[in-house]
């Protein structure tokens, strides 16, 4: 009898035994069948493959298989196919026959999030001696979430020492980063390196090249100092939340406008500034800094409206900077700024040697800007009548002064520095104790501090 020589169901030969081999011969056969399986399902020490049929069990997460014959334990290595007839919904357990449950997880033994499982699929799964893993089948996104997982991690930089850190990419590469660099006040970055943290302000963003808040707090003013020549207005770069509360408005470099004689209000740096109409003399111009709706850009402009009224159309935010006035002759009178106060480089006499007529508070007209209550800066004196004594109260407009702010005696001078909230139209009041003195008061403006809207 002819028996091959072979380990593989490919050796093995279907016409073999022969009709005419006889049959004392046949055990041959048989341990060569045997040898082949041996080969064939090397590592299996139970069932290879069961194709089963599949019922839910207590909960849709339970999948209880029927297949004949049944297994009488598991084994290490088997593979089982079924149909599912319902998804799961988290973690899951599979059983065969009467065998006891076993959890049901992802290839690396995970848990099977929702619906790695859904009705109708056909599953593939292994048993590793303790739980069945899904190895195909199912829904498919349970392996590419999986295989996702892997290629993601596989791509992180190392993590060891990182901890508490963000990745962070550049469109290339990623690196572990702190959340966001940190800088104390007036150490920001001069170039935009992303998002920074300022101790005690916040998170600042590089905006038309400057480090500012990101969405500025309501009233938020920085920088915007004020110079001056004897027509020309200059801001240094700042930003600024707008009236509205609704934008930021960054001016990222200086800009300087023109109090122009001939022309129309005009964009851009040493450009025409007044919004409408021509300077005039002895007025007040509020100025301004504005953005434009469309674009964005920033641009500064004057008017007699403290809410700037006149502005151009199509710049809608806005924010008050300060305020200008023009002499007799035209000229800006001198200031100089620092933050909300103004400074004159030469006091304004508002009072030379006045008289007051009665007992009564008497309306001053003082040189602070009109239209806003501002903090006038005054230096008082007056110089009583000789043998008399005089006391004279400085107070806000609607209110009674309780203490003097100059008192005099005897034909000598008394001088005082005093500051007071001044009415919208620039009026502060004076009061004396007599009936009557003809001369002597005097009032000098050496400056002012503007609330700003705030």
């Amino acid at each position: 009898m002819a028996v091959e020589n072979t380990t593989n169901i490919a050796g093995l030969d279907d016409t073999l035994p022969a009709g005419t081999d006889t049959k004392s011969e046949g055990d041959n056969h048989l341990r060569l069948l045997k040898t082949v399986l041996k080969h064939v399902f090397a590592g299996f020490p139970g069932e290879v493959l069961l194709a089963a049929a599949e019922a839910q069990g207590a909960t849709v997460n339970d999948y209880v298989l029927t297949v004949a014959p049944a297994p009488t334990a598991y084994a290490a290595n088997t593979a089982v196919v079924f149909r599912a007839n319902h998804a799961n919904t988290g973690a899951a357990t599979l059983k065969v026959g009467s065998l006891a449950a076993k959890s049901l997880v992802n290839p690396e033994g995970t848990p099977l999030r929702a619906n790695a499982i859904t009705a109708t699929t056909w599953v593939l799964a292994i048993y590793d001696g303790t739980s069945f893993r899904l190895m195909g089948g199912g829904n498919s996104q349970a392996i590419y979430d999986y295989a996702n997982q892997l290629a993601f991690q596989a791509a992180l930089p190392n993590q060891a020492g990182n901890d508490r850190k963000f990745l962070r990419t550049d469109g290339s590469n990623a690196s572990w980063q702190d959340a966001l660099p940190v800088y104390a006040p007036g150490n920001e970055p001069l170039t935009d390196i992303g998002d920074i943290l300022v101790s005690g302000l916040g998170i600042k963003r590089f905006v038309y090249g400057l480090y500012t808040l990101s969405e500025l707090p309501t009233k938020y003013r920085q920088g915007g100092k004020l110079t001056h020549t004897t027509n020309t207005v200059t801001a240094a770069a700042g930003c600024w939340r707008d009236v509205g509360d609704e934008l930021d408005i960054v001016l990222a470099t200086s800009m300087t406008k023109t109090l122009q004689t001939s022309g129309a209000w005009a964009a851009g740096d040493n450009a025409n500034g007044i919004f409408t109409g021509v300077r005039a003399n002895s007025t007040w111009y509020h100025l301004f800094v504005i953005r434009n709706d469309a674009t964005g850009a920033v641009d500064l402009g004057f008017d007699t409206s403290v809410t700037a009224a006149n502005r151009p159309a199509g710049w809608t935010a806005y924010r008050r900077l300060g305020a200008v006035f023009t002499t007799a002759t035209g000229n800006i009178f001198s200031f100089v700024n620092f933050g909300r106060r103004f400074t004159y480089n030469s006091p304004a006499s508002d009072l030379v040697n006045a008289g007051l007529g009665n007992l009564n508070q008497t309306a001053i007209t003082v040189t602070v800007p009109v239209g806003i209550q501002t903090l006038a800066l005054l230096i008082a004196s007056v110089l009583p009548p000789s043998a008399a004594t005089v006391s004279v109260g400085i107070s806000s407009p609607g209110l009674v002064s309780t203490t003097s702010s100059l008192l005099a005696t005897g034909g000598n001078a008394s001088i005082a520095e005093v500051s007071r909230v001044t009415s919208t139209t620039r009026g502060i009041a004076i009061q004396a104790n007599i009936n009557t003195f003809a001369s002597g008061l005097y009032i000098f403006t050496t400056g002012y501090e503007d609330f700003l809207d705030d």
